[in-house]
């Protein structure tokens, strides 16, 4: 998910007119000292950044003996974008991860099972000019079953992600001071940045012997910075939150339309092969 706000952070320096850098990195200036954003540092301004998206499969061939099967085998591909990003399940969950677990179902909305999992995704690899982000994700993954226990819903919620910034000294330090990064390794429950996620995948069983599966997901950024670089952007908190929503837009359609087109075509060789 750190690509989205990697995006937004690049949205916000598109905007900053005290930022210039040559072509090769050699030069930079910036009218924006660090104690002047350290003593501005109090007067914090927030960008709450939010999408969602809700998408169905075609109507596929109803296997009802080995559908839930195929879910419990296959629901890896709607973490990871259709199989382009590789995962890895936690195997060591402590119980600290547990009560983390736990914590971040209430701050979704959601009752968390008793047995879950929790992976690990890499996200990065995301290179811009003059830097490069890599990120790890970390999502809980737990199965629920509907009320006349057949029909199984699947959930995955972000816990939390580890991320790596490298690059241009000028270009690392205004990522660090727009996400509140302080190390080159930080975890997004620190700094000024907070996410949430949740994604969910129900089936459908349709009055034509067919089925349906349909993901409901939804995210949504805070990054918190001083006011002063606010006060330098040629464009209003309004605005910024509005184009900042429409990039996250654009990634997740994308996202969810890659993660469900390969769910389909693995259901659909599934089907073949039952």
């Amino acid at each position: 998910m750190m690509q989205l706000l990697l995006s937004f952070a690049f949205f916000l320096l598109n905007f900053t007119s005290g930022f210039i850098i040559s072509p090769h990195g050699q030069n930079f200036r910036t009218t924006t000292t660090t104690t002047q954003l350290q003593a501005a540092k109090k007067n914090q301004v927030t960008l709450t950044l939010g999408a969602s998206v809700n998408t169905e499969s075609s109507s596929l061939p109803y296997k009802a003996e080995n559908i839930n099967a195929f879910l419990q085998d296959n629901w890896g591909l709607l973490i990871s974008a259709g199989g382009k990003r590789p995962w890895e399940p936690i195997t060591e969950v402590t119980d600290e991860l547990r009560q983390q677990w736990i914590q971040q179902c209430e701050i979704l909305g959601i009752t968390p099972a008793t047995d879950f999992t929790l992976v690990s995704v890499t996200t990065g690899g995301i290179s811009f000019p003059g830097l490069t982000l890599t990120s790890l994700a970390k999502i809980g993954v737990q199965q629920k079953n509907k009320e006349d226990d057949t029909d199984i819903t699947y959930e995955f919620g972000l816990l939390g992600d580890t991320r790596e910034v490298k690059g241009l000294p000028p270009v690392v330090w205004i990522y660090k001071k727009l996400t509140g990064d302080d190390d080159d390794k930080s975890d997004s429950g620190g700094g000024n940045t907070g996410q949430k996620s949740l994604t969910s995948v129900t089936y459908r069983i349709n009055d034509d012997d067919t089925v349906t599966f349909r993901t409901e997901t939804f995210l949504e950024i805070a990054v918190s910075f001083p006011s002063l670089l606010m006060k330098i952007l040629p464009t209003s908190k309004e605005k910024a939150e509005k184009q900042g929503r429409n990039a996250i837009q654009k990634v997740l359609d994308k996202d969810v339309s890659a993660a469900m087109d390969a769910f389909e075509e693995a259901y659909r060789a599934f089907a073949t092969n039952a």
